[in-house]
């Protein structure tokens, strides 16, 4: 019998699991005019086709701005051995999140380094949105 009862409940436990699961939704943002987006259509994912959007709609700053931002924030050694990727990242991260949640996103980073890149980052977004 008690073998039976924690089945039932391993049962239960599943069900309730896969219906929290399938309540998900999964955001997918088409980033190539020509990719075949509709593919991806299925239940539970949201597909946000890819628009033309003006330069400054945006926020990733050419390489060169880039390591510029982590050399005056004293970064440039920490994310030495980053991909691109990832210090795109950091650089939209810095961007979009308080300092208190890019600190937790980046524990490994100098918190005062992080809080300078957001200054920088901020001031040059605010430099771009000027010329533009």
């Amino acid at each position: 019998m008690r073998g039976l009862s924690i089945i039932i409940i391993l049962v239960i436990l599943f069900s309730a699991g896969s219906a929290l699961a399938s309540e998900e939704v999964f955001e997918i943002q088409q980033l190539d005019p020509n990719f075949p987006i509709q593919k991806l259509q299925t239940p539970g994912v949201r597909i946000h086709k890819w628009k033309a959007t003006k330069r400054a709609d945006s926020f990733l700053p050419s390489r060169s701005k880039k390591y510029e931002l982590f050399r005056r924030s004293q970064l440039s050694e920490d994310v030495a051995n980053w991909d691109t990727y990832q210090k795109d990242s950091l650089i939209l991260d810095a961007w979009n999140l308080d300092e208190t949640d890019l600190q937790k996103t980046y524990p490994q980073l100098n918190k005062e380094k992080l809080k300078q890149l957001q200054i920088n980052v901020l001031k040059a977004r605010k430099q771009r949105s000027n010329n533009e």
